[in-house]
């Protein structure tokens, strides 16, 4: 029990560094992504002291400028940079689920190759103008992961 656990954080480290590691290159890279810069500006607009869909309209939810803007709070406003670090982090995570669920029903093998594909694939994919930008879908991905995650822990517990 001790020693599976161990073997996941460790599991769960070198994911978040492979995520760190792919995206590092690009951190402070400037690029143009429109759903990117407008949750940057909602984020800072929250950080002022502004108020969403009154002083800021979009047509998104408003979980991801609340998200940016609590990176802003803790690393300083309009760092990009710890935004895309988050992010990177946040999809080592991703990937850690991915395979955590497969192990969950028995195939810790396609769950090792499913945290290794969605690790590369995430940066060299899409292309880097989506797949390097911090827009709503990563977040939508880490949300829709980390929920079915949770319903497969509770399904294979019998709660």
């Amino acid at each position: 029990m001790i020693r599976a656990r161990i073997q996941s954080i460790v599991w769960l480290l070198l994911l978040l560094a492979a995520a760190w590691a792919l995206r590092a290159p690009y951190l402070g890279r400037e690029q143009w992504n429109l759903d990117e810069a407008s949750t940057f500006t909602m984020a800072q607009q929250i950080r002022d002291g502004s108020v969403l869909y009154r002083d800021a309209v979009d047509q998104r939810a408003p979980l991801v400028p609340y998200l940016k803007a609590t990176v802003f709070a803790v690393a300083g406003d309009w760092n990009v940079r710890a935004v895309h670090l988050s992010l990177a982090l946040l999809l080592g995570l991703v990937a850690f689920l991915l395979g955590d669920l497969a192990r969950r029903f028995g195939e810790r093998a396609t769950g090792i190759a499913a945290a290794l594909v969605f690790t590369v694939l995430s940066v060299v994919m899409v292309g880097s103008q989506d797949g390097l930008a911090a827009h709503t879908e990563w977040f939508v991905i880490l949300f829709s992961t980390l929920g079915f995650w949770l319903f497969a822990l509770v399904v294979r517990r019998g709660d």
